[in-house]
């Protein structure tokens, strides 16, 4: 089952909320292969850097980006449907 949710252009959300920033103890970093940290530069390698700063950010409202919001905007629902159905086991 899915969940539609059509929004005017003015309801479309600029910023995601980004709960790290309110955690009264932030998540343990990446761990490799090698069990060690992995630095963001590496995580470059196979993520769009976007996506690599919004995972490393401990703001708490992060900038949706314009090609996001321009595919909600223009009613793109295949990037903007909630899937509420969970698959059971």
């Amino acid at each position: 089952m899915q969940t539609r949710i059509v929004l005017t252009e003015s309801e479309i959300p600029t910023h995601w909320y980004n709960v790290i920033a309110d955690m009264p103890n932030p998540p343990a970093p990446y761990l490799g292969p090698d069990g060690n940290p992995v630095p963001p530069e590496a995580m470059l390698a196979i993520f769009p850097q976007a996506l690599v700063m919004q995972e490393v950010s401990t703001e708490r409202w992060i900038p949706i980006p314009d090609p996001v919001r321009e595919a909600c905007r223009y009613g793109d629902h295949r990037r903007c449907t909630a899937h509420t159905a969970w698959k059971k086991p």
